[in-house]
């Protein structure tokens, strides 16, 4: 899928993907792209929610599995199901989602600061940045890419000493 960035400051363009039947949107310049999920290779001792690696046009990619980041219940992987690829501090990671619907544009004016409640309630809406409005329907607003920056520096925190150097580094 071919992605167009959009820059007007008026509106935000999103794309919009499903997870547990609810629409979620994240920022198209965080996106580099969508792909169908290829085969995955699992890590052993990777963090749960991490599936594996891939071999992405001859890098491997890591793979992480949203619903399961956001403790939401287990679904296979079908035929709709996608990997939005994005790239933080220089590391590329898949995410995968259940299906990727359209590409939209969203009035600034029809996007709504997350609830405080809600931010106060879960770590996992650390990632919200917002609900957004579109043709009667709420689309969360996240930031997977703060999501991964997150990860890679936990990741790294947990892996520093002089033996874990050889060691990759997963999100």
């Amino acid at each position: 899928m071919t992605l167009m960035r959009n820059d007007h400051e008026d509106s935000l363009q999103i794309i919009v993907f499903y997870l547990d039947d609810k629409l979620y949107g994240v920022d198209i310049n965080n996106v580099r792209e969508i792909t169908r999920v290829n085969e995955i290779t699992p890590v052993p001792n990777a963090p749960h929610y991490v599936e594996g690696v891939t071999n992405l046009r001859g890098k491997v990619t890591t793979v992480i599995n949203l619903r399961k980041k956001l403790g939401m219940p287990q679904k296979d992987v079908g035929d709709e199901s996608r990997m939005i690829l994005m790239e933080s501090n220089g590391k590329l990671a898949g995410i995968i989602v259940d299906s990727v619907t359209e590409v939209t544009a969203i009035p600034r004016r029809d996007i709504e600061a997350t609830p405080e409640l809600v931010r106060a309630s879960q770590e996992h809406t650390s990632y919200v940045r917002g609900v957004g409005k579109k043709d009667n329907k709420l689309i969360i607003l996240m930031d997977l890419s703060e999501m991964l920056e997150c990860e890679y520096l936990t990741e790294m925190g947990m892996h520093h000493n002089s033996e874990s150097e050889q060691t990759p580094i997963l999100f």
